[in-house]
């Protein structure tokens, strides 16, 4: 069996205190195998309903400048959230517009980029939230093609 020396790992992130549980896992790893990480997140675009003045539903669709400014104010979350949980490591990050369920174009990115290790926290959650919103890192687990370890949120040591 050959030996697994990944270069290459990929840290999903939404940004959030919950997110950051994936963080120590992805370091101490990438410190292990001299990898670059690359910090994702995505930026849902997707078209939503919302209620209208009238009480009707309507979709919102997001306007260019918008999505423009929040990809500037996440790029440099991003950056903020690089220099302080992954110092001294080669890594950048990377920020998509996700037109669809965020776990597709997570997926779409791991292929593109060639990632080898992917590393996702949990947000754990259960019941009507976890129907309603899914598991993105389980989608991810099952589509990725590339080992994903997933942490849960709370359980980082």
């Amino acid at each position: 069996m050959a030996e697994f020396l990944p270069k290459s790992i990929l840290v999903t992130t939404d940004l959030s205190s919950a997110a950051t549980a994936a963080y120590p896992a992805a370091r101490s790893l990438a410190v292990a195998y001299e990898a670059t990480v690359t910090l994702l997140t995505c930026i849902d675009i997707s078209i939503h309903l919302g209620e209208s003045s009238a009480g009707f539903e309507m979709p919102l669709v997001y306007l260019p400048e918008a999505v423009d400014a929040i990809k500037d104010r996440t790029e440099s979350s991003l950056k903020e959230h690089l220099i302080r949980f992954f110092p001294g490591l080669a890594a950048r990050h990377a920020v998509l517009e996700a037109a669809r369920p965020v776990h597709h174009t997570i997926v779409e990115y791991i292929r593109s980029s060639g990632a080898e290790l992917v590393v996702t926290a949990s947000h754990g959650r259960t019941g009507i939230s976890r129907a309603l919103l899914g598991s993105v890192a389980e989608h991810v687990a099952r589509n990725a093609h590339a080992p994903t370890l997933i942490i849960p949120c709370g359980k980082a040591e």
